[in-house]
């Protein structure tokens, strides 16, 4: 076994050092992310920044947008202390261009709802401050039954360390259900009693052509990023991390909750996902067939496309699951593909996961999981040293699964 000092990939290096370091930080320098952590490393690697094109774009448009500041009460707060929910949604329902306040703002349960043909513009100080409550579930930015929406930079930070209750898992940073041609270009999402960003249906309507870049996503209780129906998603060059709490606690949950749900042309591409409790990406597909597995003639096409994702010391890098097999399937078939280009994953108790959901020892039958495609996958110890060199951890997993191909 070799180790590796250093490892080029398009727009990102990473470098390891042995260190002495027993604790764990994370420290953003620009663009720079360095890490010292439990391993005694320290490793370096560069995140893209928001494309110029993105900011020329967004700077314009603040010409244009409305200023919320505008609508606040005379002697408003800069400090996040006075809840301004229903002021910010007044200027939100009547303009289509807005730019957050530059300072913090407390919103509560109710959240902020966007509206069709719209952009919200976060400034460089502009933060949304969950205000705590004990609601099981609530959405803090809704963009749902809507069209053509964009936000730029949002800065939320959720109430998970003061949530009033101990119940529900389901308080979103934003929610995207039922919409078309959404953005969300950069900032970051922390702290929140569910997901980050959640993408699904609305009252039987997918979610289409949405495209989530550049964002950091960290801490947040259930999912960095849940995906349960959609067509046409795109998530580009993400940091994930930290996601720990309930159950999956994943940096990246793709996951039907039922067979009517659609998983179309997902693309992830150059995701960094970073010490999540559970799995950096998962792709858990058993809610696409019916639990009673009765009904005939059923196909589903599922796409997804993984291409260069890089996993640290999350518990697995990977977990693809689906369903066993039953004789009364009738047969109901997935159809497509999962294609993991490029992986790499660094220091998991277990890099990649594959079986069905609650039997992951068994092998996978045909068509209760769409053919599975993964090319030149890398596996390291938390020491930097590359394991697996005689591919049998991968030739094992290979075995398990009949429609698992792995090209090395």
């Amino acid at each position: 076994m070799r180790v590796i000092d250093s490892i080029s990939l398009p727009n990102r290096t990473f470098r390891f050092k042995r260190m002495h370091s027993t604790f764990f930080s994370l420290i953003f320098i620009g663009c720079i992310c360095l890490v010292l952590d439990s391993y005694g490393q320290q490793q370096f690697y560069t995140r893209k920044s928001v494309p110029s094109e993105y900011v020329s774009v967004s700077n314009e448009l603040k010409k244009q947008a409305f200023d919320m500041t505008k609508v606040l009460p005379a002697g408003y707060v800069q400090n996040g202390g006075a809840d301004y929910t229903q002021f910010l949604q007044t200027a939100i329902d009547k303009q289509s261009i807005v730019l957050m306040p530059a300072f913090p703002v407390l919103i509560n349960e109710n959240g902020l709802k966007l509206r069709d043909n719209s952009i919200l513009i976060f400034q460089r100080n502009s933060r949304i401050l969950v205000k705590p409550n004990k609601r099981k579930d609530y959405v803090i930015i809704s963009i749902i039954d809507v069209a053509n929406v964009k936000v730029y930079y949002p800065n939320i930070v959720g109430d998970r360390n003061k949530h009033l209750s101990k119940i529900g898992e389901w308080g979103m940073g934003i929610s995207i259900r039922g919409s078309k041609n959404i953005s969300i270009i950069g900032g970051q999402i922390n702290n929140c009693w569910g997901d980050g960003i959640y993408v699904g249906n609305d009252n039987g309507v997918t979610s289409e052509a949405v495209s989530i870049s550049y964002t950091r996503i960290s801490n947040n209780r259930r999912n960095g990023i849940s995906i349960t129906s959609g067509r046409n998603i795109t998530l580009d060059n993400l940091y994930v991390s930290n996601t720990n709490g309930t159950a999956p606690q994943s940096g990246i949950d793709i996951e039907p909750n039922n067979p009517s749900d659609i998983i179309e042309n997902i693309k992830v591409n150059g995701i960094v996902t970073e010490n999540n409790a559970g799995d950096g990406i998962s792709v858990i597909l058993s809610g696409l067939v019916p639990k009673n597995m009765t009904r005939s003639g059923i196909k589903k096409d599922v796409q997804i496309t993984i291409a260069d994702h890089i996993d640290v010391k999350s518990k697995s890098g990977m977990r693809i699951n689906g369903r066993l097999k039953n004789p009364n399937s009738n047969n109901m078939i997935l159809n497509g593909s999962i294609n993991v280009i490029n992986p790499k994953w660094y220091g998991q108790s277990d890099p990649m996961i594959f079986g069905p959901s609650k039997e992951r020892e068994k092998v996978m039958e045909w068509g209760f999981i769409p053919k599975i495609n993964i090319s030149n996958p890398m596996i390291y110890d938390k020491g930097g040293k590359i394991v697996d060199k005689d591919n049998s951890f991968v030739e094992k997993v290979r075995l398990k699964n009949k429609n698992l191909k792995i090209n090395q």
